[in-house]
């Protein structure tokens, strides 16, 4: 499982991880391979991939997020930025 933390396909502090947004990675099926690593290993008794901000993981579990701007702050400026923005509107 540490090996998918060099793809590349996340960004952030361990446990504030977010997924990047990388063309090349879409195009390489990083994003795709590292599923199948993640439901691998937790189909066979495995953590998964416990690096996941708790607001990530409350959206991929298909739970509310209670504290969705407190996270904002491990994400890049842009990023930051647009969700401050979705989150007032």
């Amino acid at each position: 499982m540490k090996e998918l933390l060099s793809f590349g396909i996340l960004d952030g502090p361990a446990g504030h991880m977010t997924f990047c947004y990388s063309i090349d990675n879409f195009i390489n099926n990083r994003y795709y391979i590292a599923g199948q690593f993640v439901q691998w290993s937790i189909r066979n008794g495995g953590p998964g991939l416990p690096v996941f901000s708790p607001v990530v993981y409350d959206l991929m579990a298909g739970l509310t997020p209670s504290n969705i701007l407190d996270e904002v702050e491990h994400v890049d400026e842009t990023l930051k930025t647009n969700i401050r923005r979705v989150c007032t509107l």
